[in-house]
């Protein structure tokens, strides 16, 4: 779903089947689904105004939610659920950001999409909600999540999502840290017999080929287990990846199709 400050979408209660509870999905205010009615009208206008801005700079989209209820659901599971089903982030890319509130259970949560976890890890997610608490303790929820978005915002706009246009075989150092978009055959899983820099990445990587002889590695996060079968069992999926090293060929896993 495309959120912009302006257009509301017009969902209007839509009950949607989360397991075996269900989710109210409300009509959004901006980037924001307010079911609490924890914030000011003036400040989801100025924060949505903010984040509409990042969505057309950057191509990131964070979203804003609160709940009076986790429907007897965890609250990972919960904002899962929603985020999935709002699909937060960019087609393709998988980059969206969901923060949820549920003040009445005093619980806090930032789901990161796959392609954004590259950028924003675990551990800083946590030490964004660890600073956040203070706040939310005194419901001051405003300031919490000012303080939150301001934190994702400037960690998710160092690098680009913009999908390049070129042919995927003809890369060069010109192109590291670029998002390219390909088919390709799956070839074996492997081991990474490197030292692990980035803190979500598995420890496994998935070797595909773009024609005979010509291959290519591709990391995924410790979070996507799916995503592995998924590119392990289809002929030549369309791949999203952040490409990070030239010898060997080597992408980050943003998202497939």
């Amino acid at each position: 779903m495309k959120l912009t400050a302006y257009i509301t979408i017009l969902i209007h209660l839509l009950v949607l089947q989360c397991s075996t509870k269900q989710i109210k999905i409300l009509q959004p205010e901006g980037y924001f689904f307010d079911e609490s009615n924890i914030f000011q009208t003036e400040f989801k206008k100025e924060i949505s105004d903010i984040l509409d801005n990042h969505e057309k700079s950057h191509g990131v989209q964070i979203v804003v939610h609160s709940t009076n209820s986790l429907n007897g659901l965890s609250l990972e599971e919960y904002s899962l659920n929603f985020a999935n089903q709002i699909k937060v982030g960019q087609k393709y890319l998988n980059n969206g950001a969901l923060i949820t509130i549920a003040p009445n259970d005093r619980k806090v949560r930032i789901e990161i999409g796959s392609g954004l976890e590259w950028i924003i890890s675990d551990n800083y997610s946590k030490e964004i909600v660890k600073e956040m608490i203070p706040f939310l303790r005194i419901k001051e929820y405003e300031k919490g999540i000012r303080l939150s978005i301001e934190k994702i915002i400037s960690k998710s706009s160092k690098v680009s999502w913009k999908i390049e246009n070129k042919t995927a075989n003809r890369f060069n150092k010109n192109d590291l840290y670029k998002v390219f978009q390909f088919k390709a055959k799956f070839i074996s899983e492997e081991l990474t017999s490197e030292k692990i820099e980035n803190e979500n990445q598995n420890k496994y990587h998935l070797m595909f080929e773009f024609k005979k002889d010509d291959s290519f590695r591709i990391f995924t996060t410790i979070h996507n287990q799916y995503q592995l079968e998924f590119l392990k069992t289809n002929d030549f999926p369309l791949i999203t990846g952040r490409l990070i090293n030239l010898d060997p060929l080597t992408f980050q896993l943003l998202d497939f199709d």
